[in-house]
């Protein structure tokens, strides 16, 4: 009999120092949920192209007799070009340029005719301001001392933020140009074809 309680007692205590034992072995922690870090979300860009073709222009400072559409059938082919009318030194056209707030202008592409050995059409991006105010944004006049006819310039730009091409309010933008032709030799001339703006921008 005092064997069997001795190994009860025995038993009891082994089991308590184990259960003892086992209470007091750390437990590893949970792990603690990561709360997420707010990041600004990288600009989206969204792209854009205006097309002006001769018919998009407006007389700027001078009468409607000085320029005129000319709708032309070469080789069988209709062209269409803006131009000066013979005896007429020159003219000034515009065209309204309709941007999203916060464009960025890119690419500008020009199509024209300069048979003229001695001046250049004159072309550009010009801002107007609440005051009527002009100011030059990008010179895309032809390149001097071309007079082979038919040519194309293009103008990449790299906007940076708060530069001159970013239209970060609302802004009027116009295209003006100015074509000239010689009087002595009416076949001395600029005609434009056409006018290609591609713009980036991002809804914030």
């Amino acid at each position: 009999m005092t064997t069997r309680r001795f190994l009860v007692l025995s038993l009891a205590l082994a089991l308590g120092l184990s259960a003892s034992a086992t209470a007091a072995t750390p437990r590893p922690a949970a792990p603690v949920a990561q709360l997420a870090t707010p990041t600004t979300p990288l600009p989206v860009w969204h792209y854009g192209v205006i097309t002006l073709g001769p018919s998009s222009f407006q007389v700027r400072d001078c009468m409607w007799s000085q320029a005129y559409l000319e709708y032309e059938e070469q080789e069988k082919e209709l062209r269409a070009s803006l131009r000066v009318t013979e005896g007429f030194p020159n003219v000034s056209m515009a065209a309204p340029l309709s941007l999203p707030q916060g464009a960025e202008i890119t690419r500008i592409k020009i199509d024209y005719f300069d048979s003229d050995p001695v001046s250049e059409p004159s072309m550009g991006v010009y801002s107007i301001g609440p005051t009527g105010l002009v100011s030059l944004v990008v010179d895309t006049s032809g390149p001097k001392e071309f007079s082979k006819g038919d040519n194309t310039v293009i103008f990449q730009l790299k906007p940076k933020e708060g530069s001159a091409f970013a239209v970060d309010e609302p802004k009027t933008l116009e295209f003006l140009m100015t074509l000239n032709r010689s009087v002595g030799d009416v076949s001395l001339e600029h005609a434009l074809y056409r006018v290609e703006i591609r713009y980036r921008y991002w809804l914030r």
